[in-house]
């Protein structure tokens, strides 16, 4: 695989970058931070489409909100040229995907694009990812880890590290399932006990066996009880049927006995209601005549109340009178007072024509002064317009200075600076002591006469208020006047509507009240007695008739009564019904319920029996149950757990497998370009099966720490891309055609063991089309062939290339 180009818009550091990939030796320099790695880190996410950090920092800080994130690589793999297009969307950042054979579309979506890429470039991200990018970290790990740590590294490098995990697991399981194994082996009853559980369920089955016979028999005792029962409770309904009709009866009788008795005793009271009224009769007797003179008396009080009452509506009227005509004459003399005020109507109507005539003069001279005084403040602004621009001219050209040379003609200003800064000085004070000075004193003196001109417009308005004051109450005494008229005119026709009702009244206006009140009195003293006579007389008027009927009426009664008495008692006989026949029936039933709640509770006690039996039963079966159940699964689970060692001894050979497979291909890439890099000093690095590393001196071995440090770089460097070919190897990639990329692998070596790096980058042209070393290190430009140069810009990270 080879890169073409990149382009990137809105991406973390980048706002807008295109790049062309260049092929052999490529060194990426900058300072750090400002997005050499982030090259790389955008074409993981092309590739494979998977952000390591959080997506909510893909945007970068420089794009506009609404902008969407782009990234676009085009390589060339087989002679074929791919493109794919990754995309963050909208404020979600959702995320899309695109790739292209050529400019045909073969797979749309970020899952269909991930899955065509893991089979075009036969890897998965992290696979890739391994085979491609090295950093320091993992140079120098490769020498200084040993043993089980080292086996570790290498899986993890060759995408075999998932293996350890599933190791892990499956012990982990392992570990369970002999835990539970262990524990359920607890929970078994030993075989004595299962025995003794089986008597018992024998002895259960032959009980529950008696138990069931027993209570078979008491429940048809039962059954008799109830039989029995319902035939006694349809007689005793019968009784009670009768008993009700006796109670009823019983009830009625008592009552009618109670009622005649009651009436028979009412005779009494009627005999001494006679004799109260005869008493009172003789009583009215005597009074009759009294009474008749007194009903004459109270004719002739009558008469001298209405000779009374017409008096007093007599005085009440001439009253009226006299304050009427009280009215009338202040009214009149208001009426005098009033023609006298309006004769100076006319003059003050004549005076505030006058004063409105002033008034508009007055307005048209404070409006044509007021425009005048606009003028000049629009003048003295010009002639301060013209001020603040000579000033800003004036410190423009200072600010320039006189070396400078003229922004329209492009011409030095030294001949002509001074002059033009006196010139601007000149008309600057030419405008501030003349023409400024003129115009503020113009515009004082017009803001003067306008005050002046606004006071005696405000005499002339107050003088007209007082005048219309006036006007106004003369005008409202005038609407007086006219009331006044018409109080007058309605006050004569009131006096002379009374002079009408007096004239018939006259002859009650001598009527002594003296002679009313004792006439008055001497009936009051009669009138209760009257009062009380009447009430006599109606009293026994009413009470004779009632007596009258109430009489008839308890005879009427006291013979229905016997009558209703004869029927009651012939209905009870009847019946043919006793209360301590009934009473005997009811003892009855409540013996026989007494018996059925007997067998009630004995058959409740019998099923309790039963089921406590048949709990027993059941607890004892779920045992015996339990106990195969549980030993079924301890059987299983051992199954289980023996498949699952069985599991974890195939993996850790297949692991094994594994390393042995490629441990003579790293030893065999390794050593190719160990011995060319060196020229031919060491020829081999050897990796035996427990990954330890040896370097061939003369003819010997000697473990990798024996060496200088530039020595162990350059050999971890070799091992490094052996691994790598090792990867290729096993997923059955070309190695011909892919790109290394190494980051800040120079970080920590001196002067010496840089040069040996870059030396042995070199070699590595010859096996891989392009090779980018990250690197913020300077003084290594003029051994990398290509460089490209990224810096920080307020826009966000550019590239170029030197």
């Amino acid at each position: 695989m080879i890169l073409q180009t990149l382009t990137l818009k809105n991406y973390k550091s980048y706002q807008h970058f295109e790049l062309t990939f260049k092929t052999g030796l490529v060194g990426i320099i900058g300072k750090n931070g400002v997005g050499k790695s982030t090259l790389f880190d955008a074409i993981l996410y092309c590739l494979y489409g998977k952000e390591e950090d959080n997506k909510s920092y893909v945007k970068s800080q420089y794009a506009d909100e609404k902008a969407n994130v782009e990234l676009v690589l085009t390589f060339e793999l087989d002679t074929h040229f791919y493109t794919i297009k990754r995309e963050y969307r909208g404020k979600n950042l959702t995320a899309n995907a695109e790739l292209y054979k050529q400019e045909v579309l073969l797979a749309k979506g970020v899952a269909a694009v991930n899955e065509e890429v893991v089979k075009l470039l036969k890897m998965e991200r992290e696979t890739f990812k391994r085979s491609v990018f090295s950093g320091q970290k993992e140079l120098t790990e490769l020498s200084q880890t040993k043993g089980e740590a080292r086996k570790k590294m290498i899986r993890k490098m060759i995408g075999i590290d998932e293996l350890d995990t599933i190791q892990t697991e499956i012990n982990k399981d392992i570990k369970t399932l002999k835990d539970q194994v262990t524990g359920q082996k607890n929970t078994l009853h030993t075989p004595e006990n299962i025995l003794q559980y089986k008597e018992v369920q024998k002895q259960n089955n032959q009980a529950i066996t008696q138990q069931n016979n027993a209570y078979n028999q008491a429940l048809a005792q039962q059954q008799e009880s109830i039989t029995q029962l319902e035939k006694t409770k349809t007689h005793l309904q019968q009784e009670k049927t009768k008993y009700d009709q006796y109670i009823v009866l019983d009830k009625k009788l008592t009552k009618y006995l109670g009622g005649i008795e009651t009436l028979q005793t009412n005779f009494s009271g009627i005999k001494k209601r006679k004799d109260t009224i005869i008493t009172l009769n003789q009583k009215t007797d005597g009074l009759q005549v009294e009474m008749y003179h007194y009903q004459h008396k109270k004719i002739e009080l009558q008469n001298q109340e209405h000779e009374y009452t017409q008096g007093v509506l007599y005085n009440q009227e001439n009253i009226k009178k006299i304050e009427l005509q009280k009215q009338l004459d202040t009214a009149q003399k208001k009426a005098t007072t009033l023609q006298t005020l309006l004769k100076n109507q006319a003059l003050l109507k004549n005076q505030n024509q006058e004063i409105n005539t002033v008034l508009v003069n007055q307005k048209t001279e404070l409006k044509t002064q007021t425009e005048l005084l606009a003028t000049l403040e629009k003048e003295e602004g010009k002639i301060q317009g013209n001020i603040d621009d000579r000033q800003t001219k004036l410190d423009k050209l200072q600010e320039i200075g006189n070396l400078s040379t003229c922004p329209t003609c492009t011409q030095p200003l030294t001949e002509v600076y001074d002059q033009t800064i006196l010139h601007l000085l000149q008309e600057i004070t030419t405008y501030e002591t003349k023409e400024l000075v003129t115009i503020t004193q113009q515009i004082q003196q017009k803001k003067e006469t306008i005050n002046t001109l606004q006071k005696e417009h405000d005499n002339t308005i107050n003088q007209q208020k007082e005048i219309v004051a006036q006007v106004t109450v003369l005008l409202q005494q005038q609407e007086k006047q006219t009331e006044l008229t018409t109080e007058i005119q309605d006050l004569q026709t009131q006096i002379a509507e009374i002079d009408i009702i007096l004239q018939p009244l006259l002859r009650y206006a001598s009527f002594k009240i003296d002679n009313l009140e004792k006439f008055r009195k001497v009936i009051t003293d009669q009138e209760t007695q009257y009062k009380e006579y009447n009430n006599d007389i109606a009293h026994i008027e009413k009470e004779s008739k009632a007596i009258e009927v109430d009489e008839k009426d308890l005879i009427e009664r006291i013979q229905k009564g016997n009558t209703y008495v004869d029927v009651v008692k012939q209905g009870i006989q009847n019946l043919n019904f006793t209360i301590s026949g009934y009473e005997k029936l009811t003892q009855e039933i409540q013996n026989i319920e007494t018996q059925r709640t007997d067998q009630v509770e004995l058959l409740h006690t019998m099923e309790i029996a039963n089921l406590q039996l048949e709990q027993q039963k059941k607890d004892v079966t779920n045992i015996l149950i339990q106990q195969e159940f549980l030993q079924t699964q301890i059987n299983e689970q051992q199954q289980e757990c023996q498949i699952l060692e069985e599991l974890h001894t195939i993996v850790g050979n297949f692991k094994t497998e594994i390393l042995e497979r490629i441990s003579p291909v790293i030893s065999r890439e390794a050593s190719k370009l160990f011995q060319r890099i060196t020229d031919g000093k060491y020829s081999q690095i050897e990796v035996d099966n427990d990954f330890e590393f040896f370097i061939h001196d003369n003819g010997n071995k000697y473990p990798i720490y024996r060496f200088s440090g530039g020595e162990i770089d350059l050999a971890n460097i070799c091992l490094r891309i052996a691994i790598t070919k090792a990867i290729n190897e096993l997923s059955g990639a070309n190695t011909s055609s892919y790109f290394l990329a190494f980051d800040e692998i120079l970080g920590s070596q001196d002067e010496e063991r840089r040069n040996a790096i870059l030396v042995a980058l070199q070699y590595l042209q010859e096996q891989f089309t392009q090779i980018y070393l990250i690197s913020h290190i300077e003084g290594i430009n003029e051994q990398l062939p290509n460089l490209l140069e990224i810096n920080m810009s307020p826009q966000g990270s550019k590239a170029r290339w030197l």
